[in-house]
């Protein structure tokens, strides 16, 4: 498996969780950063 592959299983999967509160993900490709912004306010940077 590679780097792009995982990235967009990650994606996926973080983008069909509806039951834990994501309002947005950006996606910072070069830097293989996702950002996720919860309802609550909180954000959080996963690093792949």
């Amino acid at each position: 498996m590679d780097i792009e592959y995982f990235k967009d299983k990650l994606f996926d999967l973080l983008n069909a969780a509806d039951n834990i509160g994501i309002n947005d993900i950006e996606t910072y490709d070069k830097e293989n950063i996702f950002k996720i912004f919860f309802q609550n306010g909180k954000i959080y940077e996963i690093e792949c």
